[in-house]
């Protein structure tokens, strides 16, 4: 014969309630949005970054480019539309702007701006030695 024992507390269940089921849904699921959410940003703030190294690229190459010229051919330009590449383009999606001036009798400021999609600007300045030839 077996006995079955009385007890006079509450009965014993095994496994979860319906309460802390859905609270452990709820707490899975911000986690989740919180992680879509920095995911999200990093990928924003990884693409703004490529724009600007690009930009910072354009804007290395012709500075160099500039440098190689004799100082008499050196002359500000107006906004030009240039591709990825830095070359003009009329559909190019960043901006170069070039100005020279005049610091003494015998150097020049030669500056580079570049204006990405996102409108950051990218600035790089030199100074080259006037030649009189």
């Amino acid at each position: 014969m077996t006995r079955r024992r009385l007890s006079s507390g509450p009965a014993r269940r095994d496994g979860f309630s319906l309460v802390s089921v859905i609270i452990a849904m709820v707490l899975l699921s911000v986690g989740v949005l919180a992680l879509a959410g920095a995911n999200a940003a990093s990928l924003r703030v990884a693409s703004t970054e490529g724009t600007r190294s690009v930009a910072l690229q354009i804007a290395r190459s012709h500075l160099e480019f500039l440098r190689t010229r004799s100082s008499t051919t050196l002359a500000s330009e107006g906004e030009t539309r240039v591709d990825e590449t830095g070359v003009a383009a009329s559909d190019g999606t960043f901006r170069r702007t070039v100005t020279v001036r005049t610091i003494s009798a015998d150097i020049l400021s030669v500056e580079v701006k570049v204006v990405s999609p996102q409108e950051q600007t990218v600035v790089l300045e030199t100074q080259v030695p006037r030649t009189p030839w």
